[in-house]
């Protein structure tokens, strides 16, 4: 099974990737102060948008959400 556009699919995968990575870096504890974590929570809910956006751009390309199946159909 391939995508019908490689190389949107293969951009879709590492923008959910990189979004991925920043929810993960946003998540780890701090103690900076409410006015640290009141701007890692925004920043957050703005990464979680754009890890959504990306997924629902690798379904509309390869047709699955499923993340393992779609690297397999560029190959990654």
């Amino acid at each position: 099974m391939t995508a019908r556009d490689p190389s949107a699919l293969r951009a879709a995968i590492e923008a959910y990737q990189h979004a991925e990575a920043e929810c993960i870096r946003l998540t780890a504890p701090d103690d900076h102060g409410s006015g640290e974590r009141t701007a890692r929570l925004s920043a957050l809910s703005a990464w979680e948008a754009a890890r959504g956006r990306a997924l629902d751009a690798i379904e509309a390309i390869a047709g699955t959400r499923d993340l393992d199946l779609a690297r397999r159909m560029v190959g990654d």
